[in-house]
């Protein structure tokens, strides 16, 4: 008996050591990838950052932090990871901004037409259906889990609000882009993304009109990625000429909403702090730069596309890593720079969790 024990004690500390080990050569690794800063990148950031203000940008004024050509674009994009509480209230914050400012009344959705079209019917009600609402949640979270919970309910009930102050030419109106849940056809999401919205800009006559939408962050990068050049909804876009902007976000310190799925174990309380961008499960290179130009428990906003940015000489922060999940992302055409995928970031930086709607 006491061989047995002694055997499992030294099985048990080899297990113990070889984890060690292990967790070591990943840690180093890691590192290596995301690299030390960069004393021009770091200044290039300090100088061209702000915090992000939902007051000023909900009060309607222009923000110094974007160039003037945000604000005469087509299509502007907020790139996510799903699950982070503090994203739906920068999304209400932009669309309400840029409503404001240059009359986008037409909200891109990262949900299909007939979710959207319940969603429309929510917002242009004489009373707020709040049960109509929570459906429209619902039916998000079968698509979404991490993204249907209170904050998004909270933030297109704040959006209704909204839309009872202004006039009927004004008033946001959600486009759906995505497929069907139940549609089995081969086309790729974002194949069918670009259908559905060239037909929607083309069947109500919006050619001259102006868009803001929230999707996930691949959705959003303006070129090809990886070695199967995978094309995105906003490379999509930009081939057929569309002028889009593309603002991602980034997190560390951070807390995301990790609902439980079949393809994935997840904490009893359904919160994982393991998806923040420096580590250990997703690194991105260069990230410590934007940390070394921040503070704890902020949201800034970079403008990576100033004249003088070395963001458009360098693949800095589109050099994706995802450890044991196989959803790396990298240039597929090497020429080009981090600015010709994505224009601005929000770095966010103790960032909470949705909450889920119970």
């Amino acid at each position: 008996m006491k061989k047995v024990l002694k055997f499992i004690l030294i099985l048990l500390l080899v297990l113990v050591a070889f984890l060690a080990i292990f967790a070591i050569i990943i840690k180093i690794k890691n590192e290596s990838f995301i690299g030390s800063t960069d004393k021009n990148f770091v200044a290039y950031l300090e100088n061209n950052k702000a915090i992000f203000n939902h007051k000023t940008l909900t009060d309607g004024d222009r923000q110094s932090i974007f160039n003037d050509n945000v604000y005469d674009n087509n299509i502007i994009l907020l790139g996510e990871t799903h699950g982070y509480a503090d994203v739906q209230t920068i999304d209400k914050a932009l669309i309400l901004h840029f409503n404001k400012i240059k009359g986008t009344r037409y909200y891109i959705a990262e949900m299909d037409s007939l979710v959207a079209g319940s969603l429309n019917t929510f917002l242009s009600g004489n009373e707020k259906d709040l049960s109509l609402l929570q459906d429209v949640v619902k039916s998000v979270k079968k698509r979404i889990p991490q993204q249907g919970g209170k904050e998004l309910f909270q933030k297109w009930s704040d959006i209704y609000d909204y839309n009872k102050s202004l006039p009927d030419s004004a008033k946001i109106t959600v486009i759906g882009v995505d497929k069907n849940l139940g549609d089995t056809t081969k086309i790729s999401r974002d194949s069918a993304m670009i259908v559905n919205f060239t037909n929607s800009v083309k069947e109500l006559k919006l050619e001259n009109e102006s868009f803001y939408g929230l999707f996930g962050m691949f959705h959003t990068l303006q070129e090809g990625i990886n070695k199967n050049n995978a094309r995105s909804f906003a490379a999509r876009l930009k081939s057929r000429g569309f002028d889009i902007k593309s603002i991602a976000c980034l997190n560390i310190e951070s807390e995301v909403y990790f609902p439980k799925m079949e393809e994935f174990p997840s904490p009893e309380d359904e919160k994982l702090t393991l998806l923040n961008m420096n580590g250990p499960l997703v690194i991105v290179n260069g990230i410590n730069d934007l940390k070394e130009a921040s503070e704890k428990n902020t949201i800034t906003l970079f403008n990576l596309e100033r004249d003088d940015s070395p963001y458009r000489n360098s693949t800095r922060l589109m050099q994706i890593k995802t450890n044991f999940l196989n959803q790396d992302m990298s240039p597929y055409d090497e020429t080009l720079s981090a600015t010709d995928f994505m224009q601005y970031i929000i770095f966010l930086r103790g960032a909470k969790p949705i909450t889920p709607l119970e």
